[in-house]
């Protein structure tokens, strides 16, 4: 079956402050439907899926785009871990990401 491309509207947000950190321009989307996308973010208050947004923190100015947007189950065993990496379970790495975003969230 082929992958469906989806067409998203975007809402953009000109800038957001967290906790000394700024955040560029915000794109996200409403017509992705997934529940609370952005929980464990420090743009949890955005209830829509991220599209784009700039991060200045440490005098590096960081910019995250989302490039295709495919409608499509993956298949299990396209996720393959390469050696050296470890299958974590969701309670470690739910710790793990609360600690890296600890400082700005």
């Amino acid at each position: 079956m082929k992958p469906k491309k989806l067409q998203a509207t975007c809402a953009i947000q000109r800038t957001l402050l967290c906790k000394g950190i700024a955040f560029g321009i915000l794109k996200y989307t409403n017509d992705i439907k997934i529940k609370e996308p952005n929980l464990h973010t420090p743009f949890r208050q955005i209830k829509g899926v991220l599209m784009e947004y700039q991060l200045l923190s440490n005098n590096i100015l960081m910019n995250f785009s989302a490039t295709k947007v495919i409608d499509e189950k993956v298949d299990k065993s396209a996720i393959e871990l390469e050696e050296g990496y470890e299958m974590v379970e969701p309670a470690k790495l739910k710790a793990e990401i609360k600690k890296l975003f600890a400082n700005i969230m």
